[in-house]
Formats: C-alpha cells, structure tokens, sequence
C-alpha cells in the first residue's frame, strides 16, 4: 500500500497530532480507515460518497480514495482497537477524546 510506505517512518497517532501529545498513548501505530473500511468498497452508494466528497468524479475512483490520505488515519494500539478506541468506545465518546484529553483511560 502506497500511502503506508509513504507514511509509516514519520507517522504518528492522529488523536496525539490532534491533542497535542502522546501521553495518552499505547503500543505501536496502526493504519485505520477513517469513512470508510475497505471491506466495504462494493456496497458504496457512490452518490453519497460524492456528497461529501465532490472532488471523485466517478464510481472507478472508490478503491482508491479508500486506500488514499483523505479516508486514511494512523492511530496507535490503544486508540483504534484498545478499550479508547475507534473501533471499540462508543462514537459520541472517541470523538470527544479529540476534545476532553484522557477521556477514556
């Protein structure tokens, strides 16, 4: 994957770029689809992507925005699948850690 070779030595977690610090930070750095997951790229209504995405033009474009910076985040262990983590804390929680630090400890 292009963009995790491009990436991967000065990559750091988005929620301590976001914060300011990687206090509240566990293990190592871990690439996370943001919108959308990659699993998902043949059920994508591609009307509603481009909704919120009007810069793709056509449907032959979708795997490669989910592959690409703008639906891509490096997050560490702790923050994309530990307990504080996009794919664990509940959405109105992990998004509020961008804003209350140590939120979820």
């Amino acid at each position: 994957m292009a963009y995790r070779n491009a990436t991967k030595a000065t990559a750091k977690c988005h929620m301590a770029e976001r914060i300011g610090t990687d206090a509240y930070c566990q293990g190592g750095l871990e690439l996370h689809h943001a919108r959308v997951e990659f699993a998902l790229a043949n059920g994508i209504d591609f009307s509603l992507l481009q909704k919120d995405f009007p810069a793709l033009k056509d449907s032959s474009q979708v795997a490669s925005w989910i592959e690409s910076p703008e639906n891509l985040r490096w997050y560490c262990e702790f923050h994309h699948r530990g307990h504080a983590g996009v794919h664990v804390a509940s959405a109105s929680d992990f998004e509020a850690e961008f804003y209350v630090k140590g939120l979820i400890s």
